[in-house]
């Protein structure tokens, strides 16, 4: 699949015609405090001023991965705005893989720069952020970890399939990011997704 052929698309569906008020129901277990809360104070920008990255799930909440019962849930979400993410986004599933494989491990055995991620992981229930840089070839890129809220209505078939995801973000000025909703998705990326090949 020509990645950035895929995102390209799904950048212009959406300029074509964006979100103007998304319906993002708030679970009720939500309070004010918890760090997802952001996304609904952040919506306005998000839909206004985002523009469509790739993002790779390292960890859902396991309902996500099935028809019942249809709760929207939060997940962990690696993302970049790096051109060279937009080409490669497997690249993203690489990191996300090595990052898990450091769940429930003891610190010793983890590498210092991925200790916090990997306690984040391994607790579920922390919603910290990160900002890190990686070794990206001719410079570094920057990457985001951040524990972000799924919404069913936004995905093919209302549960996750595959890991990859398209999503509206705005780089530095939102913590949080917004699933792009399955109307704009390419069709060749949307088949792929269905098909559980991302």
């Amino acid at each position: 699949m020509d990645f950035r052929k895929e995102l390209e698309l799904m950048r212009q569906n959406y300029a074509k015609k964006p979100l103007k008020h998304p319906y993002l129901p708030r679970p009720a277990w939500l309070h004010n405090d918890d760090p997802l809360s952001a996304l609904w104070m952040e919506k306005k920008e998000l839909i206004s001023h985002g523009t469509v990255y790739y993002a790779y799930v390292v960890q859902a909440n396991n309902m996500l991965f099935h028809v019942y019962p249809p709760m929207d849930c939060p997940a962990n979400l690696l993302w970049s705005s790096e051109e060279k993410i937009s080409e490669n986004p497997l690249f993203l599933r690489d990191l996300a893989g090595q990052l898990y494989a450091y769940k429930g491990r003891p610190a010793r055995d983890i590498p210092e720069e991925w200790r916090e991620i990997a306690r984040v992981i391994t607790d579920e229930y922390d919603r910290s952020a990160f900002s890190f840089s990686v070794n990206g070839g001719d410079a570094p890129m920057q990457m985001y970890f951040i524990a972000n809220m799924v919404f069913r209505n936004h995905i093919p078939c209302g549960l996750l399939r595959s890991s990859l995801l398209p999503v509206l973000a705005v780089p530095d000025q939102c913590k949080s990011v917004l699933i792009l909703p399955k109307r704009y998705w390419s069709k060749e990326f949307k088949s792929a997704w269905v098909k559980k090949m991302l």
